[in-house]
């Protein structure tokens, strides 16, 4: 394969959300070992010690951990108040570090490669939803100093944000056809994206061709973020 990830074990958070689908299709045609980490499978990824569990059995079965992909997120917007800043929180910003930190000791042997998804709300200010926007970008800095940290170990992170990718997350918008063109609008290429549009440069970013590549911001968002007036 051209991204040279045949046989790499990764691990994907949020693996049964649209996204996370396609991330694993993808690095499965790839000839990866994927394990998917998700409340729905049964890995709640805020348990930190149920958590670290799990990447000990996989690192132990397998010797190596290769790729962290910490897709899981939530949006907080059908989160009861009282509850919203712990989960966000929890969710968005604790488990990735976390998980980074339990996959490390796997890595170290032979490097690896951690992404972040962060958004456009790690540089925009979105309305009605400050605890995601404080979280993504939370996320997209920690990713730098984990960069910095880990770069001895040959160990690379790197955020992928996404923009509007048609999910069951983003429904409400997608639903709402006069919100669904304004978007498509406001992208350069007039469009929302697809899931399967986000797997190129992960993959990439995963990849021996990307073993160069640290602590950067790559944003997968139809040109949203760089068009102007």
């Amino acid at each position: 394969m051209y991204c040279s990830l045949n046989k790499k074990k990764v691990i994907i958070t949020g693996g049964s959300g649209d996204i996370g689908k396609a991330l694993m299709q993808r690095f499965l045609d790839e000839g990866c070992l994927v394990a998917s980490f998700d409340k729905k499978t049964g890995q709640d990824i805020t348990n930190s010690a149920v958590l670290k569990k799990h990447i000990d059995t996989l690192g132990k079965e397998h010797g190596t951990i290769d790729i962290l992909i910490n897709n899981a997120g939530i949006t907080g917007k059908d989160i009861p108040d009282e509850e919203k800043t712990q989960r966000m929180i929890a969710t968005n910003l604790i488990a990735p570090l976390n998980l980074t930190n339990y996959v490390v000791p796997y890595m170290k042997k032979n490097g690896g490669s951690i992404i972040n998804i962060t958004s456009l709300w790690s540089e925009l200010g979105g309305e009605n939803n400050p605890l995601y926007g404080m979280t993504k970008g939370g996320l997209k800095t920690l990713t730098k100093c984990l960069a910095y940290d880990l770069a001895e170990f040959n160990i690379r992170v790197n955020n992928v944000g996404f923009g509007y990718i048609k999910t069951s997350m983003t429904s409400r918008s997608w639903e709402n056809k006069i919100r669904r063109r304004e978007i498509a609008k406001r992208t350069m290429l007039g469009r929302w994206g697809e899931p399967k549009d986000v797997c190129g440069v992960v993959a990439f970013l995963c990849s021996d061709e990307a073993d160069y590549i640290t602590g950067q911001d790559y944003y997968v968002d139809g040109g949203f973020l760089a068009k102007g007036i």
